[in-house]
């Protein structure tokens, strides 16, 4: 081969090379930008997770709540029904105690 061949493939090698370096510097900005991406997406996974815990944790506090007023519910509606029996036979008592004074004078 002549120098001037061997020059020509020496520069269709080179351009060979230097497509070949442009492909991978495109694909290295594709795959920094998938990464970054990624990131954030990793980010708002964590900020998921850690809103869930915390409703979960929520949650646990508001099942106990409703657990003790479950128990202790029977109980109030039977002082109710009492306290309510006692304030109306106490409003009778009265009431036939001032119907005795009126029918009396």
């Amino acid at each position: 081969m002549s120098d001037e061949a061997q020059m020509q493939a020496h520069e269709l090698r080179i351009r060979a090379v230097e497509g070949a370096v442009e492909k991978i510097a495109d694909s290295m900005q594709q795959l920094v930008r998938l990464e970054e991406r990624h990131a954030e997406t990793r980010l708002g996974l964590d900020r998921a997770f850690v809103a869930i815990e915390r409703r979960k944790e929520e949650n646990e506090r508001l099942a106990e709540r409703v657990a003790k007023i479950e128990r202790d519910m029977p109980g109030l509606i039977e002082s109710r029904k009492w306290m309510v029996m006692g304030i109306l036979a106490t409003i009778g008592f009265v009431g036939v105690g001032l119907l005795a004074l009126v029918v009396k004078h």
